[in-house]
């Protein structure tokens, strides 16, 4: 069996790329901005995703991110 890893997902390649600040204002502010951001780092990820199929033949993906704090949803799940 051969596994590959996509790397960080949507929410940590997201913070990682505006900073996690201003990600939490842009959920309330402009939550436009984020579901454009999610969308296009879902379409690199997928795009990755498919080559490691297609062009290395690998059997699984591993994927990996943080969507909790301790206790509770970084944001409310309505925003989320």
């Amino acid at each position: 069996m051969l596994a590959g890893d996509n790397g960080w997902g949507l929410f940590e390649r997201a913070w990682l790329s505006v900073g996690m600040p201003r990600l939490f204002v842009w959920f309330f502010r402009y939550p436009d901005a984020v579901e454009s951001l999610s969308r296009r780092i879902a379409e690199v990820k997928t795009g990755l995703s498919e080559k490691l199929i297609d062009d290395v033949g690998i059997d699984m993906i591993m994927y990996g991110d943080d969507w909790g704090m301790e206790d509770r949803p970084p944001v409310s799940p309505e925003e989320w």
